[in-house]
């Protein structure tokens, strides 16, 4: 001990009894003279060390009080292991903060539950019956309205570059982390986007399920096209003995290449694959044979495979999902002989989740692989929020992020967007305060802990080393003391981090805002599976993770949709799928066909061609004026395209080759990407973005006039058929055609949101460079002219062959015009096709009532079967549940079914 004269920090003295310490007299006397306002004699001694907040000096005090109090257990109980282990602590993640609205409320989740557990025991009951008619005629309005509650999810989409911990931070947010993959060494893991949306199954399907969407074959030609000429451009420098960073991309493509080919000898190793391409290229015939193979293979996996895939766990799904994702390394033993996961578009997977939105995993942007960056795009169009991901550490001056946050201001203004700072924990050093941003109480709270520590480094000096438990005690305390430090820093890092990025976005937006979370997936998992604090190394406090801070955000998303969902099912698709229940049982189904009076198939018919004609009115008032402003757009894009042309015509010979070879699009580990098509298409994004924006503000208008017109044709439908019934006793089977308007009219409802998507994802590969998009297809042969040229010099003769083809009429910003006028066509087939099922539908439901009521009156019906009067008695039951305990849920959380609103509560 030091000599008591010199001022120093006195030692506390080591207690092993769970018993709290009591403030000194000294310390008592110095808080009321300094509530009085009286000053402190000079001999009064001061207190030990500065004042901390509070709340941080109690925390430390009640970890050592916990600590001792486990000891204690230990000691009389040394079976405490695991859960049972007093010291282990688990996040529940049910008791963070949601946002105030309806359906947070725990009555909400109530009413939700009960109306599908009613669903789900008529379908039970009714797959018990042998009555397969009956069956067949409920079952699809069943599943219609089993799965109101997962329709039209917002699209959440996590973009970022690759090893940022985009899997991570997904895996946390769903609640499952085993449905995500990652990766500890940087490398990319995520191969092609994985989206994720609310289970959609009844209770007779599996918990977890998962679709595949397969590549269109222009997508597949295209990404073959790129790999082969990344394959020819790393031989050709290898021959002359050059060994640049186009290697990188070449070994690359070679290896998607054997992955896809491995049961050709073409493909067998190295060696084969090389000579099979140098001679195959020398011909001319290799593209159109390798297309050829590929779409074999593409037509066989579509053939052979169900593409909806069940598992009752989520290990089993992703191993199922394996091969197709390319989660696993390819093996023979697959279920074929060559690697399928460059066919697949994208995976969907359906599971419950902690929100009801669709998130997606997309690989990141910037990788080697220009397959991966065109199906990352393409998802993107179709979000309604984008969620960048970027590591804390190199945000404030990420060109990556910069780059995205511009191109979302710029390109994509409806999405919201959220920047997501990851890996709050990592790279700190507590004892390294220079450029840092600490506010007065921060600098208290450090200080105090940092002569905290110093006062325990004195008491274990002081102890002897015998003294195991005391010792053991003080490192306790130091290991939560360096955490309270570490928060600190957290919390200080994130803020300046966040101050800059929105300082930077207002100059990107001018004045807009941004949303942004600095946050630790890593320590928040180690929350959420448990620790020990006695032994492990504590992670910080779920709250200081900043997930969630996050959750609450993306929980204020999807709450308007789903509460109108709720509404819309309690007031009409519920009633309407029990009164189509009891009308169906009321009497068996009859195969006599009865003396049919109305023709419904005109009915069907009448519909769709006015939903036709209403298409067509739109094409011709809308997208074929926008398909003239495009053509006028192109004559400027080529005068730009040569200014362009002009600037590449400076650059080295070998520059130029490289890009020529590669059709525009280098790519290596360090550089990311630089495409001449990029920068071509720089050019048509200025028009063509602010003429899609404006063509889809005149969708709305379009709509508004369809659905009335819509609504009229329906009522009329309904009068003409109840008059048509009349004289029958037809009072159950108008009353159900009356709760069947609704039904009948949100068959054309998705129409006009179905436009807006295919106008976002039209716009995309009007403007993107990727595989199977207009513009980049069109380039193919442009660059293939080009690098094929035998004139000297080559870099000139080239580079003119290329500028020709370019700016030349017919060309490929020609090709951008037919792709969309081509692409149009195909959507309003399928959207009449798809509208016009689910309006048939309908009409069929109504078609067997109105047969079965003349059919009454024709022939004598047999008696009822009891699963038909069980089926009954069950919609007696659950209506006057909806009209009891299901509304009083819903009025309990904020909800008034009948107003379709919010009350006030």
């Amino acid at each position: 001990m030091s000599d008591s004269s010199t001022p120093q920090l006195a030692i506390r003295q080591v207690s092993t009894t769970p018993t709290r310490k009591r403030p000194g007299k000294c310390r008592t006397i110095h808080l009321l003279l300094r509530l009085l306002n009286i000053a402190a004699p000079d001999d009064l001694e001061s207190p030990r060390y500065p004042r901390p907040t509070t709340l941080l000096e109690r925390q430390l005090d009640r970890k050592l009080e916990e600590y001792d109090e486990w000891n204690t257990r230990l000691f009389n109980d040394l079976t405490l292991v695991g859960d049972d282990d007093p010291s282990f602590v688990r996040h529940n993640p049910k008791m963070e903060r949601l946002p105030d609205e309806p359906m947070y409320h725990p009555a909400f989740e109530k009413a939700k539950t009960e109306c599908q557990q009613i669903i789900r025991n008529i379908t039970k009951r009714l797959q018990a019956d042998e009555d397969t008619q009956l069956s067949a005629s409920l079952r699809l309005r069943l599943d219609y309205a089993y799965r109101i509650f997962q329709s039209d999810q917002k699209y959440v989409g996590f973009l970022g570059q690759t090893g940022q911990g985009k899997s991570t931070l997904l895996g946390v947010l769903l609640g499952n982390t085993d449905l995500t993959v990652k990766s500890s060494c940087g490398e990319s893991v995520t191969r092609l986007p994985l989206v994720y949306s609310q289970s959609r199954g009844s209770a007779d399907t599996a918990k977890y399920e998962a679709e595949l969407e397969m590549c269109n074959p222009r997508t597949c030609r295209d990404s073959i096209r790129t790999h082969v000429d990344n394959v020819l451009a790393s031989l050709e420098k290898y021959d002359q003995g050059l060994h640049t960073d186009n290697q990188d991309q070449g070994d690359h493509s070679r290896e998607i290449l054997k992955g896809l080919f491995s049961d050709r000898p073409e493909f067998a190793s190295d060696a084969a694959l090389d000579e099979y391409l140098r001679s195959g290229s020398k011909e001319g015939n290799i593209y159109d044979e390798l297309s050829q193979w590929v779409e074999e293979r593409r037509r066989h996996v579509r053939d052979t495979t169900s593409r909806c895939f069940h598992a009752p766990t989520p290990t089993e799904l992703m191993t199922t999902l394996a091969p197709f994702a390319d989660l696993e390394s390819f093996t023979p033993e697959s279920k074929w002989p060559f690697n399928a996961s460059s066919l697949v578009a994208k995976i969907h997977i359906f599971a419950e989740l902690r929100l009801r939105l669709t998130f997606g995993d997309f690989p990141g942007l910037g990788d080697i692989n220009k397959d991966r960056e065109t199906k990352t795009r393409r998802q993107i169009e179709q979000c309604n929020v984008v969620v960048i991901v970027e590591d804390v550490n190199r945000a404030c001056s990420s060109q990556f992020l910069d780059e995205c946050l511009k191109e979302q201001y710029r390109r994509r203004p409806h999405q919201k967007v959220i920047v997501v700072l990851t890996k709050s924990e990592k790279d700190f050093d507590v004892n390294n305060r220079l450029n840092l941003a600490f506010d007065a109480a921060e600098l208290e709270q450090l200080e105090y802990l940092k002569l905290r520590k110093e006062e325990i480094s004195r008491q274990k000096q002081a102890l002897h080393f015998r003294q195991y438990e005391k010792r053991q005690r003080l490192t306790y305390e130091a290991k939560w003391i360096e955490l309270a430090e570490k928060e600190i820093f957290v919390r200080e890092r994130s803020g300046r981090s966040e101050k800059k990025l929105k300082e930077r976005y207002t100059t990107i937006s001018n004045g807009g805002e941004l949303s942004i979370f600095s946050v630790s997936a890593a320590d928040y998992e180690k929350n959420l599976k448990g620790y020990s604090q006695m032994d492990d190394e504590p992670p910080l406090s779920a709250k200081a993770t900043g997930i969630p801070d996050l959750m609450y955000e993306l929980a204020k998303i999807p709450h308007e949709q789903v509460q109108d969902d709720m509404v819309q099912f309690f007031e009409t698709t519920f009633p309407e799928l029990l009164s189509s229940v009891e009308l169906a049982c009321t009497a068996p189904s009859m195969d006599v066909k009865p003396k049919i009076k109305y023709d419904f198939e005109d009915v069907v018919e009448a519909f769709k061609s006015q939903v036709d004609d209403s298409l067509r009115t739109l094409e011709e008032a809308e997208i074929i004026p926008f398909h003239s402003r495009v053509r006028e757009f192109i004559p400027g894009w080529g005068q730009s395209a040569h200014i362009l042309c002009a600037k590449w015509q400076d650059w080295h010979p070998a520059s130029v080759r490289a890009f020529l070879a590669k059709r525009g699009s280098h790519r290596t580990r360090k550089v990311g990407t630089a495409s001449w098509n990029e920068e071509l298409l720089g050019i048509a994004q200025e028009d063509l973005d602010p003429a899609f924006w404006h063509l889809e503000r005149r969708i709305r208008p379009w709509a508004v006039r369809l659905r009335a017109t819509i609504c009229g044709k329906v009522d009329a439908f309904i009068e003409q058929l109840r008059d048509e019934v009349s004289d029958l006793n037809s009072a159950a089977f108008v009353e159900n055609v009356k709760k069947k308007r609704s039904s009948l009219i949100n068959s054309f409802a998705f129409i006009e949101e179905s436009i807006r998507k295919f106008l976002r994802q039209v716009n995309g590969q009007a403007t993107n460079d990727g595989h199977g998009d207009f513009f980049s297809s069109a380039m193919t042969d442009i660059y293939q002219q080009a690098q094929k040229t035998t004139r000297k010099p080559y870099k000139d003769s080239a580079m003119q062959i290329f500028e020709d083809g370019v700016c030349a009429t017919g060309g490929p910003f020609d090709a951008i015009p037919e792709g969309i006028e081509e692409a149009w066509r195909d959507h309003r087939t399928k959207v009449l096709d798809k509208a016009m099922a689910h309006f048939g539908l309908v009409i069929h439901e109504i078609q067997r009532g109105y047969n079965k009521l003349a059919n009454k009156h024709e022939k004598k019906q047999p008696e009822v079967s009891q699963v038909r009067k069980d089926l009954v008695q069950m919609v007696r039951d659950a209506r006057k549940k909806c009209d009891g305990e299901i509304l009083g849920w819903l009025l309990e959380a904020g909800l008034d079914p009948n107003l379709g609103k919010r009350r006030k509560v």
